[in-house]
């Protein structure tokens, strides 16, 4: 008589770590990260969102500005085996978690002082390996201060980089610096970063200047650039101080720039849940573009 042996559980996959932003500030990184992520919450994904920022965009469009409360600077600098007493639960939209930030987290470096030893590329990749066990994306608000130690703790870590840039002839610096670094950040730290796309924002009815932006991009990396285009909404430039996200202002319900995050969501998520056939497509960040970013850069 055989034994029927019960089947092994199933191991539940890893979560895929997001970082969002760009060397340029102002350019709608936090709106991005907390709607994308509320997105992606909405088509049934856990999410863990981590506010990076010392000027804590994301925390308040989340209606976070607790000062005294620990967040992501005692997620840096403070070891510990379980991370749950730094998370948010409450009063947040459904599937959505949160990691808050306040304006110590700018003094980051001095804390790291205090070892000589720390490697600031290898601060998060244990908090984020706890987190990909518990989530099915963690999205970081990153910080716009290149060669930071703020910045590194994500670059160090990450598996994916979407950029967030607005329709505005500036833009075009600010992309091309942002890859120059991940190359840079692929070739000798990190080899699993990728660049998961461009997403071009504040595109207004009576301008094409994203046209010129989203042809910069494919040029460089061609098959970046996403479908989706995030429309100017004056709304949404209140949403910080209403702590809100656009899918529960009233007001936006049935704007457009909603069904433009949940097709961001949708489109993230069709790229990250077949990275292999994705990269395949579009190939890889190589060397070999690393002149041609420095050039752009540089104009």
């Amino acid at each position: 008589m055989s034994i029927r042996r019960k089947p092994k559980p199933r191991k539940r996959k890893l979560g895929t770590t997001i970082g969002i932003g760009n060397h340029k500030g102002g350019v709608g990184k936090s709106t991005t990260a907390v709607n994308l992520g509320t997105g992606l919450a909405e088509r049934g994904h856990r999410v863990l969102i981590i506010d990076l920022d010392p000027t804590a965009g994301a925390s308040a469009l989340l209606g976070y500005d607790d000062e005294d409360r620990p967040g992501s600077l005692e997620l840096l600098t403070e070891p510990r085996q379980d991370y749950a007493d730094v998370i948010i639960t409450d009063d947040l939209p459904e599937n959505v978690h949160f990691i808050s930030a306040t304006t110590e987290l700018a003094d980051l470096d001095r804390h790291l002082k205090k070892s000589r030893y720390v490697d600031p590329f290898g601060l998060l990749k244990e908090p984020l390996q706890w987190a990909r066990k518990r989530y099915d994306y963690v999205i970081i608000d990153t910080a716009p201060r290149p060669g930071s130690s703020l910045l590194a703790c994500a670059y160090g870590a990450l598996e994916w980089f979407l950029l967030s840039a607005h329709a505005e002839p500036l833009a075009l610096r600010g992309i091309s610096e942002t890859l120059h670094d991940l190359a840079d950040v692929r070739r000798a730290i990190n080899r699993k970063l990728e660049v998961l796309g461009v997403v071009i924002g504040r595109v207004k009815r009576n301008s094409k200047y994203w046209i010129k932006i989203a042809d910069h991009v494919e040029q460089t990396l061609p098959g970046r650039c996403f479908t989706t285009k995030l429309s100017e909404t004056v709304e949404v430039q209140k949403l910080s101080d209403l702590g809100l996200t656009v899918f529960e202002h009233p007001p936006l319900r049935r704007a457009k720039i909603v069904k433009e995050f949940r097709d961001l969501a949708r489109e993230v998520e069709g790229r990250t849940k077949n990275r292999d056939q994705f990269l395949a497509r579009c190939g890889r960040l190589q060397d070999r573009q690393r002149a041609q970013l420095r050039k752009a850069a540089n104009k």
